[in-house]
C-alpha cells in the first residue's frame, strides 16, 4: 500500500526536543508557501498505519504551548504589578546591563552600536548638541528612532530615554520658538503665560521625537540678597 501524504502548514519552532513515536515522521521543508514571510513552513507528514489527526493535533498543541511559555516574561506583561515586573527584570540583568541602564551619555558619543554594546539607558542633547547644522525635525526624529531601535534590539529590549535641554523653548532646534530664560519668565508674575509657554515647548519637543526635557528649572538661592 502506498503511503498517504498530507501537507500541513505549522509555525516555525524546533522539534529536536520532542520524542516522536513511529506513527509519523516529519521530513525537512519541501517548499515554501506564499506566506512564508509569516514564518510558516510546509512540512510533509508521511502517514503510517497508526497515524491519526487527533494525535497530531495534540502534539502540535503541546509544541505551541511550550513556545508560548518560553516567550513569556513577567517584566513585559503590563498586567503584572509594577513591583513584580521590576523584580523580574532586575533578576535577569547582568552587572554590565545594570551599569549601562544607569548611564546617560551625550549625543556626540552616542551611536546605535554604542547603545547595543553598552546597554545605554539614556542619551541627552546638551546646549548646542544637534545631529547636524540646521537639522530639520525629521532629522531629529530619525536620529532618536535609530538609537531607540538599537536599544530595543538588545537582549532584554529595554527602551532608552532621550532627553534635551529645552530651557528657552526647544532652543537646540533650528527655527524653534525661543522664550526668555527662567528668571525672565519669573519676573512676569504671570503663571498662566508661563504655563502656555511650557505647553508650547513640550509640543515642539515631542514633535522631534524626544520624550524628556530638562526643564523647567527651579533655582533656589542660598542668600536672601541674591535675586
Amino acid at each position: 500500500m502506498e503511503e498517504e501524504k498530507k501537507i500541513l502548514t505549522i509555525p516555525t519552532f524546533s522539534v529536536d526536543s520532542l520524542i516522536w513515536d513511529d506513527s509519523f515522521t516529519i521530513s525537512p521543508p519541501l517548499n515554501r508557501s506564499p506566506d512564508f514571510q509569516s514564518k510558516s513552513l510546509i512540512w510533509e507528514l508521511k502517514t503510517m498505519g497508526r497515524f491519526s489527526i487527533p494525535k497530531l493535533g495534540f502534539v502540535l498543541l503541546c509544541c505551541l504551548a511550550a513556545v508560548t511559555e518560553a516567550a513569556y516574561v513577567k517584566y513585559k506583561d503590563p498586567k503584572q504589578p509594577l513591583g513584580v515586573r521590576i523584580k523580574d527584570l532586575m533578576g535577569r540583568m547582568t552587572l554590565a546591563e545594570k551599569i549601562g541602564q544607569m548611564t546617560q551619555i551625550e549625543r556626540t558619543v552616542a551611536t546605535p552600536d554604542v547603545m547595543k554594546k553598552y546597554f545605554i539607558g539614556s542619551v541627552l542633547s546638551g546646549g548646542g548638541s544637534v545631529p547636524a547644522p540646521k537639522a530639520t525635525p525629521e532629522a531629529w526624529i530619525e536620529m532618536v528612532n535609530a538609537m531607540q531601535k538599537a536599544a530595543l534590539s538588545t537582549r532584554l529590549g529595554i527602551p532608552m530615554i532621550y532627553g534635551i535641554d529645552a530651557v528657552h523653548g526647544h532652543n537646540n532646534v533650528y527655527k524653534a520658538t525661543i522664550f526668555p530664560h527662567n528668571v525672565g519668565l519669573g519676573v512676569t508674575r504671570d503663571p498662566q503665560l508661563i504655563k502656555k509657554i511650557g505647553a508650547a515647548t513640550a509640543l515642539e519637543v515631542r514633535a522631534t521625537g524626544i520624550p524628556y526635557a530638562f526643564a523647567p528649572c527651579i533655582a533656589v538661592t542660598e542668600h536672601k540678597n541674591i535675586a
